[in-house]
């Protein structure tokens, strides 16, 4: 069970705070046992109209030791609706980066070097990124053809 390729990359960080940068609500609920091979039908039913996550989209699941997290997005603005929905035709075989990578990537587009500060997440760091620059991050990474060696 992969994640929405929106998603894959950001291994180890916040969902919420990702979802959150993106553009969209998250839910994600734990379970004991592994990860499932599909979404159980009662789970998407819940997705649906009336439902506790009604316009929420399933975006995947990942494992722990003996237990597995099943992740909900659901979008908040038109521009997320169609990163999402120009996803879910990508393969789902996206690099996992680190905010290293993506630190590189963002000075990359924004043409400029950034360093940390100490003492802040750098996810709050990012003075004058904005979703037009993100969108671009997003395209280099998924259409760059030495992306797996950034990971």
């Amino acid at each position: 069970m992969n994640l929405h390729p929106l998603f894959a990359g950001f291994k180890g960080e916040s969902p919420y705070a990702v979802g959150a940068a993106l553009g969209f609500a998250i839910h994600v609920e734990t379970a004991l046992g592994p990860l499932p091979a599909a979404l159980d039908p009662r789970q998407r039913e819940r997705t649906r109209e009336g439902g506790d996550l009604a316009d929420f989209q399933f975006a995947g699941g990942w494992g722990a030791p003996g237990a597995h997290c099943l992740m909900f997005a659901k979008p908040l603005t038109r521009m997320a609706a169609a990163w999402w929905r120009a996803g879910e035709a990508e393969v789902v075989h996206a690099p996992k980066l680190g905010w290293d990578a993506i630190v590189d990537l963002v000075s990359e587009v924004l043409g400029c070097e950034y360093e940390r500060t100490p003492g802040f997440h750098i996810g709050h760091q990012m003075p004058g990124i904005n979703f037009n620059s993100l969108a671009r991050i997003i395209d280099r990474v998924r259409h760059c053809p030495d992306c797996a060696a950034i990971h």
